[in-house]
C-alpha cells in the first residue's frame, strides 16, 4: 500500500476543516442559544412555581387557618 503525499495533505485539510467549523458552530450554539435557553427554562420554572404557591389553596398555613377558624367558631 502507497502513500499518496497530496490524498494525506488533501484529508488532512478537510479534518481541520470539519474541527474548525464544528467547533465555531458548537461555540455559538452552546455559548449563546443554550446558555439563554438554560435562562429561559430557569425563569419560567419560577414563575410555575410563583403562580403555584400563591394559588394553591392546599398551602398548610391556609389550611391551619381554615381549620383554627372552624373550631373557634
Amino acid at each position: 500500500m502507497t502513500f499518496n503525499k497530496n490524498m494525506i495533505i488533501k484529508w488532512v485539510i478537510i479534518a481541520i476543516i470539519l474541527y474548525l467549523i464544528f467547533m465555531l458552530f458548537s461555540y455559538v450554539f452552546v455559548n449563546y442559544v443554550l446558555f439563554y435557553a438554560v435562562i429561559f427554562f430557569v425563569c419560567v420554572l419560577i414563575i410555575k412555581y410563583f403562580v403555584y404557591h400563591f394559588n394553591n389553596n392546599e398551602i398548610e398555613v391556609l389550611e391551619n387557618y381554615q381549620s383554627f377558624e372552624d373550631n373557634t367558631i
